[in-house]
């Protein structure tokens, strides 16, 4: 009872209009937080991969190549606009992570030193470097369920990202939502145990980036939120 009070206070308070801190709050979490361990664009964690994760992966993966451990949008991708993905949310508007932003993100985790990064046989590959291991860390302590529950759930399925209440709450109060997208995507890896960066993350926390902290809290309905191939949507729980 405590903890919904909590939430209603926090809602009241984002829907009144108040501003929420941002800067370079980082959420420890469980991406790959073996040392050493290598996430692959097509290979990423927490059941297998579906239709709609092999499309987002893929047309961002197929937009970039990388020379001199720099991504690079290709020329196509340039002058064409394919490898964008385009995001619906809730049905009214939408939000379009671009190949020439994911390109951006993947060097701005080489520029701060975070992973580094290859393309080979037509997958990206990012080994996480010590900071990066340090950013995308496991924190055994969370104990967050991976199952469904009456909060909604909070996990990786195929291609579809599920955020549950308190974790969509903690993105969204918390101040990741207006932090950078790296930051972004270490707060989702961080609640999502297993989950390694790629494609699907970092487009999942560009859309986030996309929205303002008020469109955000719109979002959910009591069950948290799904990112998925080209939606972010409420989840809906019946218990």
């Amino acid at each position: 009872m405590q903890d919904q009070q909590d939430r209603m206070t926090r809602r009241s308070m984002l829907a009144s209009g108040a501003s929420f801190a941002s800067g370079g709050l980082l959420l420890t979490g469980s991406v790959a937080g073996a040392q050493g361990q290598t996430s692959r664009a097509d290979g990423e964690a927490n059941g297998a991969k579906g239709d709609g994760e092999a499309n987002v992966a893929k047309d961002l993966t197929d937009a970039v190549t990388v020379a001199n451990g720099k991504a690079k949008v290709k020329g196509w991708a340039k002058s064409s606009g394919r490898g964008d993905v385009t995001f619906s949310i809730s049905g009214e508007e939408s939000v379009t992570y671009t190949a020439r932003e994911f390109a951006n993100h993947i060097n701005e985790g080489v520029r701060k030193g975070y992973w580094t990064v290859r393309k080979r046989a037509g997958e990206l590959d990012f080994d996480l470097t010590e900071k990066g291991r340090e950013l995308f860390s496991a924190d055994k302590n969370r104990g967050l369920q991976t199952l469904s529950h009456c909060n909604g759930r909070n996990e990786k399925d195929g291609g579809t990202i599920y955020l549950d209440d308190s974790s969509w709450e903690e993105i969204v109060f918390g101040g990741y939502a207006t932090a950078g997208v790296l930051e972004i995507a270490a707060a989702i890896a961080g609640l999502i145990y297993g989950l390694s960066v790629g494609p699907i993350v970092l487009a999942a926390a560009g859309v986030i980036a996309g929205l303002t902290a008020l469109r955000l809290s719109q979002v959910n309905e009591g069950c948290g939120a799904k990112v998925d191939s080209n939606s972010l949507s409420a989840q809906h729980c019946d218990c």
